[in-house]
Formats: C-alpha cells, sequence, structure tokens
C-alpha cells in the first residue's frame, strides 16, 4: 500500500501496473539449475523479469506488509485499512523506523495479535 503526502491517504495502484511471482526460492527454475534435485518437484517457476515503475512521489510511504496486519482484527473490527491509515496520517512524519514501530504499538493496543506480522516501511524523502 502506497500512503500519498499530497492526499493525506493510502491511493490505490492500479492492478495492471503489478505482478506477481512465487517467493524467491521457494521453487526451482525451468532453466534446470536444480536438475540434480530429487526427488523432482512438481511446480516451476518462469523465469522474471523486473520492471521500472515510478509509483511514489517525495513524501509518500510505501508499506509492504503480510497477513498479519491484513488480517489484524477484534470485535468484527477490521484494523486495516481505516485504524491503520489514521495511524499512518499521524506518524507520517516520523523516520520509516519509528513509523514501524508506532504502527505495531498500535496493532497490540487494538487487539492482541492471532498472526505473525511483517512489515517493511520505505519513505520516499526526494
Amino acid at each position: 500500500m502506497i500512503f500519498s503526502a499530497e492526499f493525506d491517504c493510502f491511493v490505490r495502484i492500479d492492478p495492471a501496473r503489478l505482478r506477481t511471482f512465487f517467493p524467491v526460492g521457494m521453487f526451482p527454475t525451468e532453466a534446470g539449475i536444480e536438475e540434480r534435485m530429487e526427488p523432482r518437484p512438481r511446480v516451476y517457476k518462469k523465469k522474471y523479469t523486473v520492471n521500472e515503475v515510478n509509483l511514489m512521489a517525495p513524501g509518500d510511504i510505501l508499506f509492504l506488509f503480510t497477513d498479519g496486519l491484513g488480517d489484524h482484527a477484534a470485535d468484527g473490527q477490521s484494523y486495516s485499512p481505516g485504524r491503520f491509515e489514521s495511524l499512518v496520517r499521524a506518524s507520517k512524519h516520523l523516520p520509516a523506523r519509528e513509523i514501524v514501530a508506532a504502527v505495531y504499538d498500535d496493532m497490540k493496543r487494538f487487539a492482541p495479535p492471532t498472526d505473525d506480522t511483517s512489515l517493511v516501511v520505505i519513505k520516499r524523502m526526494r
């Protein structure tokens, strides 16, 4: 998710600009590098390409996270995007490291964690 400095909220990314691949290292490639493996796996990953796409403007914040954050809920209320966005709006002036800490602290106040959560915050400064 991207928090826009200009619009002061999370912005939608057109799905046509996104690509999904198997996680790195999870499956062997079709190139045959791992041909020595026994028994042979049934799934092979396709060769992937890297595309450069400008999604962020100065001041924007990129959030990469696992389902532990996306599925976090209490009493039928989801943490994301509502409360998550409010917390980001209030802490957007902080360095990325402190934003991560603020999110984790707020998640714990909202409800005890029921799943592991990984969060990466990248803040574009210029």
